[in-house]
């Protein structure tokens, strides 16, 4: 995959790709009209769809009528799709490209800080089904994605900053440096770097785990939560009042970092660029949503934490342990969200067995698999006391500790799963 960031780009497509054949330009109606017709232009034979404008749009209603119009126009094999827009545009147009005979090519052009963050790379397309967000979708990668920040004039400011949430979010699992520009830098001017940092981070991950099996999963750091707030109080057809995808996203981040200290911090930055710190909403249809996240397997689901700036673990936990208790009160993010489930290892009791006191919330090493953390490489780290030793493979991971209490762990080293690594046997005897 080639990403190209460029102002101006989008003007010079032709010189990235192969345009002399059939080309659908997927936009929505809320995208300047002369964006569409720029990459038109550049085509020898090219057909504008145009979808109405929001999360609406990525229906099964709307799939078809783009599809309908791709056999209308008839499209081939060798033929190719291309998006121009936000996120919806480019889920919609990649998973149409996926299915249509059983896959064409397909080229991403973002024009929203939303999608050129975040969606645009990393070949997940999907469409919802209902109020459950990207449950019916496939892994289509781009063949080019063309990123034009001159796009992002036109863009409304709340749209601006909504995007800006992933970004946030890319941060605080493994670039402390870009967290320090969202903490005292000028967003509007350095929007190149923070957009150049983000895709530079996923796109290191998603050529790793292109299938999210593994690494991959730390991209979904506050999407649990936040798709489960998207489902109640997410824009979305005839609601016309509510919060975009990066506004839950932010609100589902606060209640997975582990560090009060940092939490503070990320809720200044949220003050300071305008993101949501609090909501208000019926936790049990939140909940409803949450249980048919599909990260969900076998009554297990992974989440991920942030335990330091810079650092992230998985932990796989049951699907009910994200059920608040009964009476728990209070569905301010100032003070987490169900703020003692999620606190506390989502309320869950200590294994049978376990020493009473013997770990930092009296019941020992935490349920669940801890899958990673740490990918900063400092040494030592930051992040949390006592610090974290460095692995000793050769990756650049640190291990990770909590409280006084190591938990099982491992590294992302291609070697780790061999017995001679160094970080196998630190794990073994930890």
């Amino acid at each position: 995959m080639t990403i190209i960031l460029k102002n101006g780009a989008l003007e010079n497509l032709y010189q990235f790709a192969r345009l002399d054949r059939k080309v659908a330009v997927v936009t929505d109606s809320g995208v300047p009209a002369e964006y569409a017709q720029r990459v038109a232009d550049q085509c020898k034979d090219a057909h504008i769809i145009t979808v109405p404008q929001g999360e609406a749009s990525k229906s099964f209603k709307i799939l078809e009528t783009v599809l309908r119009q791709m056999l209308e126009f008839n499209m081939g094999r060798g033929d190719l799709v291309v998006a121009v827009g936000g996120g919806v545009v480019g889920d919609l147009a990649g998973f149409a490209a996926a299915i249509y005979m059983r896959g064409i090519d397909f080229i991403n052009c973002p024009t929203t800080t939303l999608s050129m963050i975040d969606s645009s790379i990393g070949g997940k397309t999907a469409v919802d089904l209902g109020d459950t967000k990207n449950i019916v979708g496939a892994f289509w990668q781009p063949k080019l994605v063309i990123v034009d920040p001159a796009t992002l004039s036109t863009l409304p400011r709340r749209h601006f900053i909504n995007g800006l949430a992933e970004a946030v979010k890319a941060s605080l699992l493994a670039d402390p440096e870009l967290f320090a520009i969202f903490e005292n830098g000028d967003v509007d001017a350095q929007i190149g770097e923070i957009i150049c940092r983000s895709l530079r981070f996923k796109k290191n991950i998603v050529e790793q785990d292109e299938t999210e099996q593994g690494m991959r999963k730390a991209l979904n750091f506050g999407h649990t939560i936040g798709h489960g707030i998207e489902a109640v109080k997410g824009i979305k057809g005839r609601r016309t009042v509510g919060l975009y995808h990066g506004e839950c996203v932010a609100l589902g981040m606060l209640p997975m970092i582990e560090s009060k200290a940092l939490q503070k911090r990320v809720r200044a930055v949220y003050r300071r660029l305008g993101l949501p710190t609090r909501t208000t909403y019926d936790k049990e249809k939140v909940l409803a949503e949450m249980l048919h996240d599909k990260k969900a397997q076998s009554g297990q689901i992974t989440i991920i934490k942030v335990p330091g700036l810079g650092c992230w673990r998985a932990e796989t936990i049951p699907v009910e342990g994200l059920r608040p208790p009964a009476g728990c009160g209070g569905v301010s993010h100032e003070k987490h969200l169900w703020q003692r489930p999620f606190a506390d290892h989502f309320w869950r009791e200590p294994r049978q067995g376990h020493r009473r006191g013997a770990g930092r919330h009296g019941g020992g090493r935490a349920r669940g698999e801890i899958l990673s953390c740490c990918l900063h490489g400092q040494a030592p780290c930051p992040g949390r006391r006592p610090f974290h030793p460095p692995c000793r493979g050769g990756c650049g991971a640190v291990l990770v500790r909590r409280g006084q209490r190591p938990h099982h762990r491992h590294c992302h080293c291609p070697d780790d799963r061999k017995p001679e690594h160094p970080q196998r046997r630190l794990c073994q005897n930890g």
